[in-house]
């Protein structure tokens, strides 16, 4: 249940990663996204990182997790793209203001 933090089956609720995002996957009204994998995307996930402009408290640059994701929000179709390098999916791209 939302109040515990847990989903049904025990699972912790996971949020958007993007700053200022408060979505959270035990909201249906979202789908969330994991980042891609370092071994076979390295490049989309760069891309990933750079766009979602988090920092670590001390300054230094965010990693996200295994478990880190992106909301739906944050693509114009609602959903990432994999393949197209030239589709504005290919990356989060609606992101609130630096």
């Amino acid at each position: 249940d939302l109040k515990s933090g847990k989903k049904s089956g025990g699972r912790a609720s996971r949020y958007c990663s993007v700053m200022g995002c408060s979505n959270h996957n035990g909201q249906q009204n979202y789908r969330f996204f994991n980042y891609p994998a370092e071994s076979r995307n390295s490049q989309q996930r760069k891309l990933w990182i750079q766009a979602v402009r988090r920092k670590n408290a001390d300054g230094t640059p965010w990693v996200p997790s295994k478990t880190s994701v992106v909301c739906s929000e944050h693509f114009i179709t609602k959903c990432p793209v994999k393949h197209y390098h030239d589709h504005p999916d290919y990356v989060p791209s609606i992101l609130p203001p630096e």
